[in-house]
């Protein structure tokens, strides 16, 4: 029940602010180009909102669905990692030296939409980077450490949005560790 409510809300506030917009377009199409000119003035107003209403409306049935469907696609990511925008990966390697699974790790910054790589420091064994900009994100900044623990290499990669005041990063940062993920497990076989 609570969701249908949502829906309507939804609906209504699309549809009154699409009402608007439309409204003033539709009023400077009527006034712009002298449509209706035997009309008076109210009723090229009631016109213009006849018009505006009727294509807001249509264009609110048409995007909600899609609004909702990517609304129940992020609640599964973001509840599902218990809120938390950061997100990390870790692993340990024994069948391969430090350099190369640090070149592997830079290799594979490249399979994600990387704006720059801040620092790569491989006397500590550490990478930053940070991605571009998307649609439904600032960017994030991606961390990956290297230590050697006796003869084995503890990776750990981290994915965090750039800016701190981001609440939701839409799976953005899951999404970038699944790619590094999905690359090293290709590159290295253990």
């Amino acid at each position: 029940m609570n969701k249908i409510k949502e829906i309507i809300l939804l609906f209504l506030k699309s549809t009154i602010i699409l009402s608007i917009i439309w409204l003033i377009f539709s009023f400077i199409f009527v006034f712009t180009f002298n449509m209706f000119a035997d009309y008076s003035l109210s009723h090229k107003i009631i016109i213009s909102f006849i018009i505006g209403f009727g294509i807001s409306s249509t264009l609110s049935l048409y995007m909600i669905p899609k609004h909702i469907t990517k609304i129940n696609k992020i609640e599964k990511i973001y509840f599902k990692n218990k809120y938390n925008p950061i997100q990390k990966y870790e692993k340990t390697y024994k069948l391969i030296n430090f350099t190369d699974l640090f070149n592997i790790c830079i290799t594979s910054l490249s399979k994600v939409k990387i704006e720059k790589i801040i620092s790569q420091d491989l006397s500590i064994g550490e990478i930053i980077a940070i991605t571009k900009s998307s649609s439904v994100s600032y960017g994030e900044k991606i961390i990956i450490t290297i230590n050697q623990l006796d003869n084995q290499l503890h990776l750990k990669i981290i994915s965090k949005p750039k800016l701190m005041t981001t609440i939701l990063d839409y799976g953005m940062d899951l999404k970038n560790i699944n790619i590094i993920k999905k690359y090293l497990m290709k590159e290295i076989k253990e």
